[in-house]
Formats: C-alpha cells, structure tokens, sequence
C-alpha cells in the first residue's frame, strides 16, 4: 500500500495504454473513509506534458457531467512529483468481462438484458454531449472511445459510462494533433477514421457496434492485421444483427442499422433519439432483472470484490476510543471545527443596573423589570429574579418617599432657585395622612417600605437614586424665567407636568 495524500492506493484493478486503475481509499477525520478508484499515469508517461494535460483534461471534463449513468470524478491529487485522478468506485464488471464470460459458457445475453444495458450507456452518453462550460455554452463534448472496455455494468443493474481519457470538446488543454487518430478501429466511424470532425453522431456510431456486438456475441469487424481490419470497416457490408440470431425485434434491427449508416447525417441525431428507439419495442429489462442476471453469471467475481472492499473498510475504520478522543478534543477546542456562521449577537445586558440606574414611572419599571427577567436565559432566570424585583421596587418606591417626606431633597439633588421665585418650603409636617388620590401601586411602595430598618438607611437610598430632570444645579448665564408650574385639577393632588413626569401638590401633601 502506499499514500497520494489523503489517499491510500491499493492493488491495480485495470490497465490501459495511458494509465492504470486501482482501488484506493479516502481517509478522513472522525473514522470517515470511502472506496474509490485512482487512476495514475504509467511512470514513463507521468512526466510527459502531453499525457499530463489529458488526464487534467479527462478530471476536468467529466467533473461537470452528473449523471447516474455515468462515472463520477472526485478529486485531482498532485503530490510527490505525480498526478492521479481520483473516480467513484463501481463493484460490477466491465462489458467486456461480461461479452467474454457470455463465450466462455456459450450462452447468449438476453435481448431485454442488452437493451437494459445500452440504454444506460445511450442515457449516459447524452448528458455528456449536452455538458455546458461556465459560459452555458455547449462544449461539444464527443467521447470518441465507445466500446466495452469503456461500459461498467454495476452490481444493482446499472450500466455507467466511463473513461474519457480522449473525449474531444471545446475548452480542451490537450488537443489532437492534425492526422493523429485516436479510438480503437473496430468502432470508429467513417469521419472519425478520415481525420474530418468528429460529432456526437460519431459516439452514436460506435454504440450501434457494441449493441450488435451484445446481441450476436461476436465482433462486428474483424481482420488478421490493421490494415485487413481498417478496409473491412470502411467497406464491408454490415449484416443485420437479426441474420446472426433470430429472436431480435425488427425495431432493434432497424435502429442498430441506421446507427450504423456510414453517412453521419443518416444515423441517429442524439443518443436519446436512439434510447427511446430501443425503449419503443418494450424488450428492455428492470435493473433488478439485469443484477440477477449478473450475479448468475459472475456471482463469484462480484463476491470477492465485494469482500475485498470489506477487508479495505475494516482496516481503515476508526477504533471507538479514537472516536472517544477525537470528540473530546473537538469539545475541548483542540481540533478546529467549521461551525455554522451566527447571527451577530448584541453585547450582553445588566437589566439589574439598568432599572436601579433609572426614575422610571410605576407600570414602565414593571415592564421593563420583566422583559429584562424574559432576556435572560432559562437557567439564569431563577437566579436573576430576586434582584431585578428588589431593584424594581426602589424604583417604585422613590416618588413615595418624596412624597412623604415633603418635597425634603438631599443636598447633592437641590433644585436651584431662580431670582424672584418665592422660595420652597421644605419644613416636615407633623403627621402626614394617607391620600385616597394616591395610585394604589404608591401605596404598596410606601408599606414595602415602611419594613426598613432606619430612617437613615431611607434617606441614603433616596440619595444614591439618580437625579430626575429637574432644573439644571450651577450658574446660569442668562436671564432665565421659572418654568410655569402647572395647576392640579380640582379634587387631585397629582397632575403630569410638561415633560410627563407625575407633580405632587403641595398644598394636597400638607393636608390642606
């Protein structure tokens, strides 16, 4: 085994001329791990600028096709001087596993299997023709490799499209130099074998080939050299797949043939034209028919990929106390966490300071004593309780006690008279006699009240209280006039004065 970065690789799986595939393993955090296919440059090639720029080209191309019938690309891993792309990992077999095991039993695929089949890759081959770039503009991407190396038959019955190693599209770094052909021969069509531009139609033509190839379990073309095989593809007669084997549709015959037309314009104009064809004559197999099918015919295959990927997973999964640790170190902030972006949060608030701090009429410091015990969280609500209701209840009980005590203000808090005005009148009365006008909320105040200690301890209270908007204390600069004091009305001894604050009468407090 050895490591691409997060990667460990494993045996080779697959081969081809450029690269080679092999089970590998995505290890991540938390015990994360996932199978997957890695696809790595043969050693003489990984340094060659040509081939490096195909597999980018290749991770690049089919990392904007999502589809289910086609091979997903994951990531692209350049590390240690080499490159390697990393693919879904599929547990089933090639086509061409399947073609020969089906010749090896001297068995024939079944008409509903083989239509089942060539429809996913139909299916897959159309949502790569219609792949767009950043701009929304088509690519033009053409596979140019149709064959059954290059068709993956999953475990549950779906066929998937993969290895785009020399797809043709626009955007492409790599480009095929001028009379270079690329494909295999047996599956190129007319313009693609001549140098002139290859199409969607191109693929069309070399999933005709397969089809037939399915179905009569034969190779369509065939020579003992190149050149023999490159005549008999430009010029020999194709025959009918239905010649070969009789029990065929005539509405698949029909439409392996025109997929097969030498002339580009006559074959089939997209791949999905060519699905609905094959769907049309109702001998197309549920993917559940198509994995049975399967696994009775490389059931033993499957099973040992199948535990080969157990064996991988068990020695790669996370141990239960690593787990134990790494959750206590993300709990404890050892391991960075992306956590959700929060709302911005206000700076904390100290309701209890906030309603000491403040003269605020009766029902005001109630409702704000409240919604300040409501801001808090629940586990600090029962705590937090006892001191906003105290707090409350100061501020409730100040007005009383300047009514009690007749207007009397401490030192700190004596209004400044202005020039003219007759002086207040600060002496203590004898007795003072409740109010029946007086707001029953004052009178509770003024019983809670009557529970304190001293006299002193009443006094130094009303004087740590905040002033109230009386007049200014110091100097004025000006000529001033006193603020007319506004009349109660007949019958009350509280009247709201311009600024919405309660004024005691005087008068009312000395029981005249």
């Amino acid at each position: 085994m050895m490591q691409i970065g997060r990667y460990a690789v494993f045996e080779e799986i697959a081969r081809g001329g450029m690269a080679s595939v092999h089970l590998g393993r995505l290890m991540g955090q938390a015990g994360f791990s996932r199978t997957v296919a890695i696809k790595r440059l043969h050693p003489h090639l990984a340094k060659d600028p040509e081939f490096v720029t195909m597999l980018l080209d290749e991770a690049r191309l089919v990392g904007r096709i999502q589809h289910p019938n086609v091979v997903s690309m994951l990531d692209v891993v350049a590390t240690g001087g080499e490159l390697a792309i990393v693919m879904e990992h599929v547990t089933g077999e090639t086509l061409l596993s399947i073609m020969r095991r089906v010749q090896k039993q001297r068995v024939r695929v079944p008409i509903e299997i083989a239509s089942a089949i060539m429809v996913n890759v139909l299916r897959g081959l159309d949502a790569a023709h219609d792949v767009r770039g950043e701009n929304g503009v088509t690519l033009g991407l053409v596979h140019r490799d149709v064959t059954p190396h290059n068709v993956m038959v999953r475990r549950d019955g779906i066929a998937l499209v993969l290895d785009f190693g020399v797809a043709k599209a626009a955007g492409r770094f790599h480009t095929t130099e001028e009379g270079k052909v690329k494909g295999k021969l047996p599956y190129m069509a007319m313009e693609q074998l001549r140098g002139l531009e290859v199409t969607r139609r191109t693929d069309i033509y070399a999933a005709g080939v397969v089809f037939w190839e399915i179905l009569v379990g034969e190779r369509l073309f065939t020579g003992d050299n190149e050149g023999e095989l490159l005549e008999r593809v430009l010029f020999s007669t194709v025959d009918p797949a239905s010649k070969r084997r009789d029990d065929i549709p005539p509405m698949i015959d029909e439409a392996i043939l025109r997929a097969l037309s030498r002339k580009a314009s006559e074959r089939f104009a997209t791949a999905g034209e060519l699905a609905e064809a094959i769907e049309k004559s109702r001998a197309v197999a549920l993917p559940s028919q198509v994995a049975s099918w399967l696994d009775a015919l490389a059931g033993e295959s499957l099973a040992k990929q199948a535990d080969r990927v157990r064996e991988i997973d068990s020695g790669s999964r996370a141990s239960f106390s690593e787990l134990e640790n790494l959750v206590a170190s993300v709990s404890a902030g050892a391991v960075p966490v992306a956590a959700p972006a929060e709302a911005p949060q206000a700076p904390a608030k100290e309701p209890v300071a906030a309603v000491a701090s403040v003269a605020l009429p009766e029902q005001q410091s109630t409702e704000a004593s409240m919604s300040a015990i409501k801001s808090l969280p629940k586990r600090e609500r029962s705590r937090s309780w006892i001191p906003l209701l105290v707090a409350a209840l100061v501020g409730l009980a100040i007005p009383t006690v300047w009514a009690l005590t007749k207007g009397a203000k401490p030192p700190e808090t004596a209004v400044a008279q202005t020039p003219g005005a007759p002086p207040l009148e600060t002496t203590r009365p004898e007795k003072v006699a409740p109010q029946p006008s007086v707001t029953p909320t004052l009178t509770a105040s003024s019983s809670a009240l009557a529970e304190a200690p001293t006299a002193s301890a009443t006094a130094s209270t009303v004087a740590a209280a905040p002033p109230t908007n009386r007049p200014p204390t110091g100097p004025r600069t000006g000529p001033t006039t006193a603020p007319p004091t506004p009349k109660p009305p007949a019958g009350n001894c509280v009247s709201i004065d311009a600024n919405g604050r309660k004024v005691y009468n005087r008068e009312c407090l000395r029981g005249q």
